[in-house]
């Protein structure tokens, strides 16, 4: 995360990611192994390669289904409802935004997420661009809409950065310019 945040190579991220990944394996501690792959599955993400962010995706999911941490299982669904939308996998990538959106406030203000988007903002976000790929035009925008309504509500530069970056093609795909200006706008002044 530091490296990710202060400008590290790709490269770089990658290697220390696979290092801690390594780490976690060898010294068999599954909180630490679950971080690493969360990691690389985002990084996996972030450079376009969607097969192994699945891939790691998947291994989240198979941890978080054992586990009695509500964080911990949001986060899950989160990553697999990012990767499988990337991979193409809509229906999977619908079923596990609206599991991530289902979220209540003590999962959504938890300290484990300081420095991450709101889970449930995140997760509206993408559940409103599968919806318009799955050819529900209406509820897609008003999922956008209402994603952006709590984005704005947060008061979370970060989350309101995710959500527009998400939502803004659906207002333009959607030909709601009014929203499609003003989000669009929005983003360029919190970027």
């Amino acid at each position: 995360n530091a490296l990710w945040h202060t400008g590290g190579t790709v490269a770089a991220m990658t290697q220390a990611c696979e290092r801690a990944l390594a780490c976690a394996l060898e010294f068999k501690v599954e909180t630490l192994e679950f971080q690493a792959r969360w990691g690389l599955c985002a990084l996996n993400i972030t450079r376009g390669t969607y097969t192994p962010a699945l891939r790691h995706a998947d291994i989240l999911s198979e941890f978080a289904s054992h586990s009695t941490n509500a964080v911990t299982r949001n986060l899950s669904h989160r990553m697999l409802a990012l990767a499988s939308h990337f991979c193409g996998g809509f229906a999977g990538a619908r079923v596990h935004a609206e599991a991530a959106a289902d979220v209540d406030d003590a999962v959504r203000r938890n300290h484990a997420n300081a420095f991450q988007p709101d889970a449930r903002t995140t997760a509206m976000a993408i559940l409103a661009r599968t919806l318009w790929i799955q050819g529900e035009g209406r509820l897609a925008m008003d999922t956008a809409i209402r994603c952006m309504e709590e984005a704005e509500a947060l008061g979370h530069a970060l989350s309101l950065c995710v959500a527009l970056f998400w939502i803004c093609p659906i207002a333009i795909w959607a030909g709601e310019r009014k929203a499609a200006r003003s989000w669009t706008d929005m983003l360029l002044q919190q970027t």
